[in-house]
Order: C-alpha cells, then sequence, then structure tokens
C-alpha cells in the first residue's frame, strides 16, 4: 500500500512540475516579448484556432496545457481552446506514432481540420455569448524584468 501511495505521489509531482514549466514557459514569452505575441494573437480569432489546434496536435500534454494557461489568461477565446482539445490525442500519439506512423498522421490531419473548423463555428455562434475580454488580461508586462 505504501509502495502505492509513493508511485501516486512521484507520478504527481513529475505533472505538476511539466505543467508549471509549461505556465513559466509561456510567462517567458510573455515577457520576451513584452507582450506583443498576445496582442498580435487577440486580434486574430482565426489566427488564434489555427495555432491552438496545432498546439493540440503536439504529442502529448504541452499543447493542451499551452491552450488552457493561453485561455486563462485571455489571450485566446473559447473557439481556439475548443479546436485545441479536439485536434489533441495526448500521449498516445507516442505509441500510435511507432506502431502506425503513416496512419497516425492522416489521423492527425484530419483532427486538424475538423478542429478548425469546429473551433471557427463555436467562434462564430458564441459570439454573442459573454467574451473574455482582452482589456484585463491577466498577463501582466515586466517592463523592468526585460531578459536581454
Amino acid at each position: 500500500m505504501l509502495h502505492l501511495l509513493s508511485d501516486v505521489l512521484k507520478e504527481t509531482g513529475m505533472i505538476t512540475a511539466f505543467v508549471l514549466i509549461i505556465m513559466l514557459f509561456i510567462e517567458v514569452l510573455n515577457i520576451a516579448t513584452q507582450g506583443s505575441w498576445a496582442k498580435v494573437l487577440a486580434r486574430s480569432p482565426f489566427w488564434q484556432i489555427v495555432i491552438a489546434a496545432l498546439l493540440g496536435t503536439l504529442p502529448g500534454c504541452f499543447g493542451g496545457f499551452a491552450a488552457v494557461s493561453m485561455y486563462t489568461h485571455g489571450i485566446i477565446h473559447f473557439g481556439a481552446l475548443m479546436a485545441a482539445m479536439i485536434s489533441n490525442i495526448g500521449d498516445e500519439a507516442f505509441v500510435m506514432l511507432v506502431q502506425m506512423p503513416k496512419d497516425t498522421l492522416y489521423i492527425m490531419l484530419i483532427l486538424l481540420a475538423l478542429s478548425i473548423l469546429i473551433g471557427w463555428l463555436t467562434w462564430r455562434l458564441g459570439r454573442k455569448a459573454p467574451q473574455h475580454s482582452h482589456e484585463h488580461a491577466h498577463f501582466e508586462i515586466h517592463h523592468d524584468d526585460f531578459l536581454p
């Protein structure tokens, strides 16, 4: 029983560290560009969807965690978040790429196309719903802490 608890705590720590690293990566990107990448992305709902869908196609959890982090900070809209989640295969992509690489690439391309379409439809149909406001974005620009 103690061995099982130890394994669970170890796995939880690894996942927590991974999520923290992804969130720090996005924060460093924001600081290094002084928020310009987020402003450019905020102006184009369609490119938010495309970039989020491409992030979702990355094998593993990185794309999903990055998309959720960008959504919670008000950088992408809900349609883009939907696109990221639909195009995401997750950790299974690693096994699939090894066992059936050609089929996996077809699946990824189909999911990418579907996720962009559904993300765009979600954005178009949901524009009347309350939106994330980019006026009060949670990302603070640290002008004094700019990385050289």
